[in-house]
């Protein structure tokens, strides 16, 4: 028997927003995809549009009936994670439980309590 955490350990994640960064590939993917199919409400934000939407495209191919979309925002520019938050957050509270924010450790603390300031969130880590 073993005790090892696998994705069918996420619980439902039905009703919940959830943005993921760095979900082009990798395994920020496969977290967008696996909190999708949790049935979470799902945003890839990602500076480039056309990687984020083709990483859209293939959650919905494996999960048909995915809510997933896709925002735009550069974690280096704090304008535009103001703006982002802005569009995405108004009106509709989230929870924050993780975050991989940028590959600069200096930039990426930064940003990580700009955008706490910005949309209040609280993290758990």
């Amino acid at each position: 028997m073993s005790n090892a955490w696998t994705t069918k350990d996420i619980p439902s994640q039905a009703g919940k927003r959830i943005i993921v960064t760095g979900a082009n590939s990798g395994i920020g993917w496969h977290a967008a995809l696996e909190l999708a199919r949790a049935g979470g409400n799902v945003t890839i934000a990602s500076r480039n549009m056309t990687k984020a939407e083709d990483a859209a495209r293939r959650i919905r191919e494996i999960v048909r009936n995915a809510d997933v979309r896709t925002g735009q925002f550069d974690l280096s520019d704090p304008q535009s994670v103001a703006a982002f938050a802005e569009r995405e957050l108004r009106g509709h509270p989230i929870e924050a439980r993780t975050a991989p924010i940028a590959e600069d450790a200096a930039a990426s603390h930064a940003l990580f309590y700009e955008l706490e300031r910005i949309t209040s969130l609280r993290y758990e880590f």
